[in-house]
């Protein structure tokens, strides 16, 4: 349950950090340098909090001050079974298990119980290190399918109207920023915590993959001109874009932070395997921003959609096969 209140939360905080810029140029200016700097705000204040307020982490100060000490499986004089004793409350014996997890009885009971399941799940498999990483770093590309259609719809609103305006173009920005927020607070409430997380990844990845395939059939069908004087043209690429945000941000947004804390099993590298995948989602997020109108230009805005879609229909069928159901891990 807390992994999906940090999933949630961190989506509407990405989704909402979305709509900020575009809220500025709006009320405020429209000078990409201007907007830059007010965008650098948010970094200070995080630098100011890990300075002065965030506390280190206790294994690096235990590494620090014993660097003999195991710094991703914990401490090397810890042993298999512990009672830990926090602020004078009743001590609860915690065991320690081969991954270097730990487990309280409740979740020691139901651990024996799924182990000694004939019928378990896919998640209680041995842990594979190498194949929870590929899936995500396949997560972690998902994740950023939306910025096509949040980088260029801006400019598809814009030459719907026979007048040319920016502020148009910021405003139907901010409004698919702003459907992906209660899309995203939906989920959170309804969705994500009732339902399986690997059902519903897959569910709204199909969607995601049919919204590319129809929308390089649009970009193929109808030209730049046709957009400014066909109602039918502006209006489906529109609806389009608003139901891939919808699901965009269900599934691979939400799901990918709410699996990614879940689909690591073992200790010794799941901090480790995490940073890789975050750090590889904002390396996409910058490849995809920073290339997307130059492909667009390069190969047409058909083509360009038609390949995202294309690769994201590989990474589904990829997690049809391999993507497990980490709702019931017990993770410590």
């Amino acid at each position: 349950m807390c992994e999906v209140a940090n999933g949630v939360v961190t989506a509407y905080r990405v989704n909402a950090g979305v709509a900020v810029p575009y809220l500025f140029m709006i009320a405020v200016s429209e000078n990409w340098r201007a907007c830059l700097a007010f965008g650098s705000l948010p970094a200070l204040y995080v630098l100011y909090n890990f300075h002065f307020h965030f506390p280190e982490s206790i294994k690096w100060l235990r590494w620090k001050e014993n660097p003999t000490t195991d710094l991703e499986g914990g401490a090397t004089d810890l042993s298999d079974e512990e009672s830990v004793d926090s602020s004078g409350a009743t001590a609860v014996t915690v065991k320690r298990s081969r991954n270097g997890a730990y487990q309280r009885p409740s979740e020691q009971d139901s651990a024996t119980a799924s182990s000694s399941s004939p019928n378990s799940s896919r998640s209680s498999a041995p842990p594979n290190p190498h194949l929870e990483l590929v899936i995500g770093i396949l997560l972690a590309y998902v994740n950023n399918c939306v910025d096509a259609s949040l980088f260029y719809g801006p400019e598809i609103i814009a030459k719907t109207s026979s007048s040319y305006s920016r502020r148009d173009a910021n405003i139907f920005g901010l409004l698919c920023s702003l459907v992906a927020v209660v899309s995203v607070l939906f989920a959170g409430r309804y969705v994500i915590a009732r339902f399986s997380r690997r059902q519903v990844y897959l569910v709204c990845l199909v969607v995601v993959c049919a919204c590319f395939v129809v929308s390089g059939g649009i970009f193929a069908r109808y030209s730049t001109d046709d957009f400014v004087h066909s109602s039918t043209a502006s209006a489906s690429i529109m609806v389009t874009f608003g139901v891939l945000n919808v699901f965009a941000a269900v599934g691979p947004s939400i799901l990918f932070v709410v699996i990614l804390s879940e689909l690591f099993q073992d200790n010794s590298y799941r901090a480790r395997y995490m940073s890789y995948c975050t750090f590889t989602m904002s390396l996409i997020s910058l490849l995809v921003n920073g290339s997307m109108l130059t492909l667009f230009e390069f190969f047409g805005t058909a083509a360009t959609f038609l390949a995202y879609g294309a690769t994201y229909v590989v990474c589904l069928l990829f997690f049809w096969a391999y993507l497990p159901e980490t709702k019931q891990r017990q993770l410590v």
